[in-house]
């Protein structure tokens, strides 16, 4: 079949939905119809369609000078196209499936109901129709087909032929299998992609091989394939809305991985590799003049798309390349689809579609048949362009899925180039948690005693940047857990438990819930951790008694005073020896010391009928005292009950009469027993007035990264909260709204009278994690103390008081280590947080890292950055240059000072080399120009610049990636021998010249008309680096305040250019842009 811009061509009806052979039908079977690949597609969003246009009209324009006058540049190729075409169609592959006898007949079954459904069986009523749809050799058909009765020639009717073939022997069978269902071509090393209406699910993926190398020689002759069967248990990923599958094949110890022998093609998440073709709607959307003039003066060139070839087995035969003239026709680029012109047939689904670079952009899946909706008797079809998946959408899909499939994230990791590589240089961004064992803690013991009291404060703010990958379980990104303080006493019997996290639906919940104190178990743990945690807790009773004792976790003298003076006010005749190990303590005193907490009010009356402690044994009793409940925590609990409106006199301390009372009436009003004694089951409801958890109404993006902001604040007397998803207010909703009408008025009183507690303040926090322990106990944390598991990525955590001020901000671009400082400087502490478990650091180049502002994009005639002249950037006896580069074409100086005569330094891209040129003038000019001997890499991912120079040794050396290069020289070199091979070394007779002019970013190079880069975190430094210095720290950022630092722009906003060494600001030339433009923004850091 051939398609071409001139003549339409015809096909039957049956057979246009798509050109999969076999694979074909299943398609039609398998699809249903509201699935229609063809019809109602929304076409690619028209400003991207117009990046693309923009761009190429510069990039045209720099290369018109090297074409033929009237000729289109992109017709004419480089000679070593046809090499990287050759090599790169090894990869694509015959798919040939081995059907088993029930199979095969089902099959044909879906087929006649398919011809019945449409009431055309035109398709089958031919015997060559029959032997190229199946490819059934001559002699199989003979025995299947005819018979003495039926001339040869004379045709069957279509279905008989098919009831026939469904009735094929085992044995004949047997000679047709392995049969071809489609095309498909390796992705990574064992990783094979097609379509999903050609292996739809794992059963058909087992029963299907992998053909390569079935081709042709020059003389006609059909090479030896090489077959790989699939192993759909290993990796097994299909969508049926892309029509897409990803396979992995087997291997074994005697035959290697394919993608060894056939090499792959790399899966670029480029969305912008492709030009469709100018419409007028773009033409009248080119508003510059700039652009205008480009456009009248290329119009012949862009009227059309690119070019696009096919590698394919059409019919199931041997492999073809169409080279043809072959475009993306006019609107021909969807969201999710591309269309073009091309020769295709049967078994061509599954073929490799690149563009003239020979980069994968489509998977083919389809014939686009003309929009006619008229009875055509013939049922036949006028197919007006072929369809494909677009590379950058299936890659889009499959990052989605990876969250959840470890195995597809390794080979993302491995094998594609995603959108985060070809976007965003490859520094430290994010920590990734597992979701298990890793977790941030920051724990100051030196203000993080629970019994201390915190600052109160009018509200509070918490910020976090984070990408959850999964809604499996619960997964809290911030927690802090203090004894809950009002005023000057212990106010609420308990333990506040603050708490941010997101659920199972995705939405973020604000969680402020209370836990009843904590009792000490009878049987003292011997195990050293547990044993400080009972010593700790056992300290913090005897302090809410009010005696006095230090909460350290050690059982020293003091500790054993106050329990010596406990049990001596004890009316009981109890012995405690305080020379005696901590294990031989009488667990009837601990009882006692449970019950001072658990049970307030228990005095002087009697108390049959209160449930006893559930941890109680039964020689152990609940302690009557003559002597009523005191401390702040009966202080506390008067407070409480006084804001509530059951408690009417100041509070003492002292569990009196009064207070009795107010416990009694407060029990009345939840239908608990009236006794006056606060109890287990009265301090549980008393804790649960004070519990609340808001949680928003949408949900968040996960596989995506979120900015949250969580507020707090007391305005007019009353409690607001306000949570914020990527900067949008939602609406909140109260979690486990109470039907009892008593308890949801006080638990509104109780909201808006509590003071918030600074959350700077006190005890740890926690960043990924959760816990309801004392976290203050020293040595935390231990097994069993947390839960609740972030499982994602989270970027930055940033802490507010009510002015609005940041009080902590953590920003995880260290990159590695276990440490992160506070970014905001503080007089107590450096608030250092650490990093538990075995965290990934993740890039800005690894998914899922957002479009974020990351570097500055120079794409005209005159941008640049005015670094300025301060004397902080001269240097003299040494240099290094470093950034982190993005080249698409054209040249560009990257870093340069110079002056008029250009004396000075250089970096810079220069036809596809990395150049360094250093000069002065004493007289007489010394002028040294390094460029490396090979041609930088040229594939649109970022990669790593650098150069130093010493005074000493007078060396020039240049790095990419961290890697020394083989230069070539101009100027005065030495020559030394390496690994059997001269290497030369650029020279240079210091000191370098100090200069009054401003140190420049990106600047235009020469004459060259157009360029289009991105430079990011730029560094100059007063000392030579070398490759390990360099390799070592290429990836983190850094603070500015590094030793020999002389100059440090991150180049991440494209409004203040700050050099954060000395503080100065640069300024932007032209019109520099932020790169990638930013689809969250991300809150700068506070220096």
């Amino acid at each position: 079949m051939q398609i071409n811009s001139d003549l339409p061509t015809s096909l039957l009806k049956a057979n246009w939905i798509n050109q999969g052979g076999l694979g074909g039908w299943e398609f039609l079977s398998g699809i249903p119809e509201e699935k229609d690949f063809l019809n109602n597609l929304d076409l690619e969003d028209e400003k991207k369609i117009i990046t693309i246009v923009k761009e190429r009209l510069r990039f045209l324009t720099t290369q018109k000078s090297s074409v033929s006058v009237g000729a289109d540049s992109r017709d004419i190729l480089p000679a070593s196209s046809l090499q990287v075409g050759m090599k790169r169609s090894l990869a694509v592959c015959r798919i040939s499936r081995f059907f088993p006898l029930k199979d095969f007949q089902n099959f044909i079954e879906d087929i006649e109901k398919e011809i019945l459904k449409r009431n055309d069986d035109n398709n089958f009523n031919q015997p060559e129709k029959i032997k190229e749809i199946f490819l059934i050799p001559d002699h199989i058909f003979n025995t299947i087909f005819l018979t003495d009765e039926v001339p040869k020639n004379l045709p069957l009717k279509g279905v008989d032929y098919l009831e026939k073939l469904k009735n094929i022997s085992e044995s004949q069978l047997s000679v047709l299998n392995p049969i071809p269902i489609g095309t498909g071509f390796l992705v990574g090393v064992a990783h094979l992609i097609t379509n999903n209406h050609v292996i739809r699910n794992k059963k058909i993926a087992s029963q299907c091989v992998a053909q390569f190398n079935y081709i042709e020689d020059t003389l006609g002759y059909t090479q030896q394939t090489i077959d790989y069967e699939l192993d759909p248990e290993i990796l097994f990923v299909n969508e049926p809305s892309l029509d897409y599958t990803l396979v992995q094949l087997k291997s074994s110890m005697f035959t290697r991985q394919a993608g060894y022998y056939f090499d792959w093609i790399q899966l670029i998440e480029n969305d912008l590799n492709i030009f469709p073709g100018l419409t007028e709607s773009i033409r009248n959307n080119l508003n510059g003049q700039e652009d205008k003039k480009l456009l009248s003066n290329l119009n012949k060139e862009i009227n059309t798309g690119d070019n696009i070839f096919i590698v394919h087995h059409p019919k199931g035969k041997q492999k073809k390349i169409d080279i043809s003239n072959n475009k993306v026709i006019e609107n021909g680029l969807y969201k999710n689809f591309l269309r073009y012109r091309v020769d295709s047939d049967y078994g061509s689904s599954g073929g490799l579609v690149v563009n003239s670079k020979w980069e994968a952009v489509a998977l083919h899946h389809a014939a686009v048949p003309k929009d006619d909706s008229d009875d055509n008797q013939e049922h036949k079809v006028e197919i007006v362009a072929q369809q494909g998946i677009r590379i950058c959408k299936i890659v889009e899909d499959l990052k989605k899925k990876s969250f959840h499939y470890r195995k597809l994230r390794n080979f993302i990791e491995d094998f594609v180039i995603t959108s985060e590589q070809l976007n965003n240089p490859p520094l430290a961004f994010a920590i990734e948690l597992d979701g298990f064992n890793d977790y941030a803690l920051l724990k100051n013991f030196v203000d993080c005693q629970f019994i201390t009291q915190p600052q109160v404060s009018n509200g509070f703010s918490i910020e976090a940047f984070i990408c959850a990958y999964s809604n499996e379980i619960e997964s809290t990104i911030f927690s802090k857990f203090y004894q809950n303080f009002s005023n000057d006493c212990i106010a609420t019997l308990g333990y506040d438990a603050l708490r941010v996290y997101i659920n199972k639906e995705g939405k973020i919940v604000f969680s402020r819930k209370m836990y009843t104190l904590p009792t000490l178990p009878l049987e003292i743990p011997q195990e050293e951790t547990k044993q400080k945690e009972f010593i700790f807790n056992l300290q913090s009773i005897l302090k809410i008694l009010i005696y006095s004792v230090v909460v350290n976790g050690i059982y020293d003298d003091e500790t054993k005073r106050a329990l010596q003076e406990f049990v001596k006010n004890l009316q009981d005749n109890i012995e405690f020896d305080p020379t005696k190990d901590i294990s031989e303590i009488d667990p009837q005193i601990l009882n006692y010391l449970n019950s001072q907490i658990t049970f307030l009010g228990l005095y002087d009356l009697n108390y049959e009928a209160l449930e006893e402690l559930s941890y109680e044994k039964k020689e152990l009793k609940i302690p009557v005292s003559e002597n009523p409940s005191q401390g702040q925590i009966v202080k506390g609990l008067q407070k409480l009950l006084n804001n509530l409106g059951y408690y009417n006199c100041q509070p003492n301390g002292v569990y009196n009469k009064e207070t009795c009372n107010a416990v009694k009436k407060f029990q009345k009003t939840f239908g608990l027993k009236q006794d006056g004694v606060c109890g287990p089951l009265t301090q549980k409801m008393i804790t649960l007035i004070q519990s609340y958890e808001y949680e928003t109404e949408e949900i968040i993006n996960f596989g995506g990264f979120n900015q949250i902001t969580i507020t707090c604040r007391k305005e007019d007397e009353e409690l607001k909260i306000d949570i914020q998803i990527n900067g949008n207010s939602s609406n909140l909703q109260l979690c486990q709204k109470s039907t009892n009408q008593n308890l949801q008025e006080l638990q509104q009183k109780i909201r808006n009278a509590e003071r918030n507690v600074d959350i700077t303040q006190g005890s740890p926090v926690i960043i990924g994690a959760y816990s309801n322990k004392n976290l203050a106990i020293p040595d935390f944390p231990y097994k069993g103390n947390l839960w609740s598991f972030f499982r994602g990525a989270i970027a930055k955590v940033c802490l507010k008081n009510q002015e609005n001020v940041v009080i902590s901000h953590w920003q995880f671009e260290e990159g590695k280590g276990n440490k992160l400082n506070n970014l905001i400087s503080t007089k107590n502490h450096n608030q250092i947080l650490e990093i538990y478990g075995e965290p990934k650091w993740l890039r800005q180049s690894n998914f899922p890292a957002p479009l974020l502002p990351s570097a500055l994009k120079f794409d005209d005639k005159n941008n640049y950055v005015d670094c300025g002249n301060n004397e902080s950037l001269n240097v003299t006896d040494a240099i290094t240059v470093e950034a982190w580069f993005k080249h698409k074409f054209g040249n560009c100086l990257i870093v340069e000072r110079v002056d008029s005569e250009k004396n000075g330094y250089s970096l810079s891209w220069y036809n596809g080399k990395i150049c360094v040129v250093l000069q002065q003038d004493r007289g007489s000019i010394e002028k040294t120009v390094v460029y490396t001997k090979e041609n930088a890499p040229q594939d649109e991912v970022w990669h790593h610049v650098a150069f130093s120079w010493d005074n000493k040794c007078h060396e020039i050396s240049i790095y990419i990636d961290g890697r020394i290069q083989d230069c070539v020289v101009e100027g005065r070199c030495k020559t030394i021998l390496f690994a059997g091979k001269g290497k030369s070394i650029g020279l240079f007779t210091g000191p370098l010249p100090q200069v009054t002019e401003s140190l420049k970013i990106g600047c235009k190079e020469g004459k060259e008309i157009y360029y289009s880069v991105a430079i990011a975190d730029v560094r100059l430094w007063k000392v030579a680096r070398n490759q390990d210095d360099i390799k070592a720290n290429m990836s983190r950022r850094l603070a500015g305040k590094e030793e020999d630092l002389a100059g440090y722009w991150r180049l991440d906003d494209d409004k203040n250019v700050l050099n954060l060494v000395n503080g100065k600001p640069g300024k932007i030339i032209g019109e520099a842009t932020c790169f990638p433009s930013p689809s969250i923004t991300l809150p700068k850091q506070q220096k």
